[in-house]
């Protein structure tokens, strides 16, 4: 029977990183691709770098969508619960610098706020860069991803309800693009089902139905 891995981190010295674009992704200091899409960016990159000398953790290329959240800004928080040391953690996000509530409310759990999150929006060396696994995408990490959803979980009192339906008719996106949700909800009201709209909702109340 083949041992099961444990996740684990690289550690790049003179690591650069460059935001959401064409070059997106974190290299070494002779260019070649870490984590990313260009081999090497040197010979497509002209540009001035920002040099910050400190040592710091990346958690993620994020996109302001639910699923990746799940699946990227969750993928490398398990390095932060199993590190207690005070650290940099640095991250890009496209289109927007700014959080989510929802977003804000689940990374104050893990003790991450403006003080210690740094958004990369241009080019950047840093001295040192710690980039853990991520546990979504990482056939050794779905037990430690589950164990990170289970230590949010365990920090809000579940309220006891019946059966849920999740409309999507107070979404404005989707009340622009899609129709006939009414008809789903009165089905499943007929069924006993409770309708919720999950965007009236702090993120409290959220996790806790």
């Amino acid at each position: 029977m083949m041992k099961k891995m444990k996740l684990s981190e690289q550690i790049i010295k003179n690591a650069v990183v460059f935001p959401f674009g064409a070059l997106q992704g974190i290299y070494n200091e002779n260019g070649d691709r870490i984590l990313g899409q260009t081999q090497n960016y040197k010979a497509n990159f002209k540009g001035k770098i920002q040099f910050i000398d400190e040592k710091v953790v990346f958690l993620g290329f994020f996109r302001a969508h639910h699923g990746h959240f799940i699946t990227e800004e969750l993928a490398r928080l398990w390095w932060v619960l199993q590190n207690t040391a005070h650290h940099k953690f640095i991250y890009s996000r496209l289109h927007s610098k700014e959080f989510s509530a929802f977003e804000r409310f689940i990374l104050d759990f893990f003790n991450l706020n403006e003080r210690n999150l740094m958004p990369i929006t241009k080019p950047t060396k840093f001295a040192q860069i710690i980039v853990p696994d991520n546990s979504f995408w990482n056939e050794n990490g779905i037990e430690m991803h589950r164990k990170m959803i289970d230590f949010i979980t365990s920090k809000i009192t579940p309220v006891k309800s019946q059966a849920l339906y999740l409309s999507r008719r107070r979404f404005d996106k989707a009340c622009s693009l899609e129709f006939g949700e009414e008809y789903f909800e009165q089905i499943y009201a007929k069924k006993g089902y409770k309708i919720v709209y999950p965007e009236t909702l702090s993120p409290s109340e959220q996790l806790a139905l």
